[in-house]
């Protein structure tokens, strides 16, 4: 069986949200394929750029097929390369899976799409225009061409039903992971990496954390007012926002959050430090009280996870897949619109007794064993064994 996927998300250096997944997603279907590979099934990512050092090793059974260049890739270069092999026989692959929302249309072969979440169709004024333009009709027709969606909560399952009238059979819910080498307990205790990072981005004393690309959905006006008012009892502490801003891809809409932070005279309680790479991000998290995530809107929210693995207590909006993703650990934002409540919700988690505090934490850790990026692989093997030839 040849499966073909789409690499580009992946193949990224700064990789957030459907990047994360894909290159995680990647190198969780590479481990699943022992050396004997007795399924037989092999493996042809597609790029438009030179594939990166970190990205799986090539093998008989695990190709790289760098495809034309940048621009409209999809379906400048990729769809009449797969037409063109389908045409000539030239073994094409038995099923295309793409890890976000847009597949080659038409596409010759069956596809299997990801979905990572429909915020834009919740708040379509949170996005720039031609990126919405593009998010709600590739997304629409790459839907109704696939043979199959993977999505990444039941939340994201039952908006995929309501916007696009599909079967809920059609959709395979394939929960995120945690990278457990990365994200365990014992990051707390590696305190010289965690003051390192403290001085690297002038982090001095105790802090609370947001990680998140900067955009509207993700609430960050909302947070910092309730943090100006917060602070007024709570003066030792900072409020560091962490995420891209400008880099790759970037954020969008974000003037207004420079602005407030100014207007309320706060540029030395919060620290923005755009985007953290992969190997700071459990530091960062592992020195922080907490993990804050006010957002409006998630398809998953994997931070909240990766903090709990750690044994970092979370704050997060009672919303959308958080209250899947959170389950009972969580401390919940009863209306992320509101500012005072989300100050009520960071006044619960600064009076939290230690005995109680550690509770959470053992709780997290067990909440967490279920998400595992194993598990994410088998699920999307299973689904993609269904078209073998």
């Amino acid at each position: 069986m040849i499966i073909g996927i789409d690499g580009n998300e992946a193949n990224n250096k700064f990789r957030v949200g459907v990047g994360k997944y894909a290159y995680e997603l990647l190198w969780a279907l590479y481990r699943k394929i022992d050396i004997k590979n007795e399924d037989k099934m092999s493996f042809q990512i597609y790029l438009q750029n030179t594939k990166m050092h970190d990205l799986p090793d090539e093998r008989e059974w695990w190709t790289y097929v760098k495809i034309g260049s940048p621009g409209w890739w999809i379906e400048k270069d990729l769809m009449p390369y797969l037409w063109s092999n389908k045409l000539r026989k030239n073994k094409p692959p038995d099923v295309f899976l793409s890890p976000n929302h847009y597949s080659p249309i038409p596409i010759p072969i069956p596809s299997v799409i990801s979905i990572m979440d429909l915020a834009f169709h919740k708040y379509p004024l949170y996005f720039k225009k031609s990126d919405l333009f593009k998010l709600k009709y590739w997304t629409y027709f790459s839907v109704h061409q696939a043979k199959k969606i993977l999505t990444i909560s039941h939340f994201t399952k039952n908006e995929i039903t309501k916007y696009y009238n599909i079967d809920k059979s059609k959709i395979e819910v394939t929960y995120l992971g945690i990278d457990k080498v990365k994200f365990n307990k014992y990051v707390k205790d590696k305190k010289d990496e965690i003051k390192k990072l403290e001085i690297k981005y002038g982090m001095k004393g105790p802090y609370l954390l947001f990680i998140g690309t900067a955009q509207p959905r993700k609430n960050l006006i909302r947070l910092i007012e309730a943090f100006h008012e917060f602070i007024k009892n709570h003066e030792d502490i900072k409020l560091v926002i962490a995420g891209m801003i400008s880099e790759g891809r970037g954020g969008w809409m974000y003037d207004s959050t420079f602005k407030i932070i100014s207007d309320l005279d706060l540029k030395d309680r919060i620290i923005m430090t755009g985007y953290i790479s992969d190997k700071d991000l459990p530091i960062l998290i592992g020195g922080c009280k907490a993990l804050l995530m006010p957002s409006l809107y998630e398809g998953f929210g994997l931070p909240v996870i990766e903090a709990m693995s750690i044994g970092i207590p979370v704050v997060i909006s009672k919303n959308s897949s958080l209250e899947e993703i959170g389950g009972k650990v969580a401390i919940y934002i009863d209306n992320p619109y509101n500012i005072d409540s989300i100050v009520t919700s960071l006044d619960k988690l600064i009076s939290l007794g230690k005995n109680e505090l550690n509770r959470k934490i053992d709780e997290g850790y067990k909440w967490v064993r279920q998400f595992n990026w194993d598990n994410t692989a088998k699920k999307t093997l299973t689904v993609l064994n269904a078209f073998k030839q």
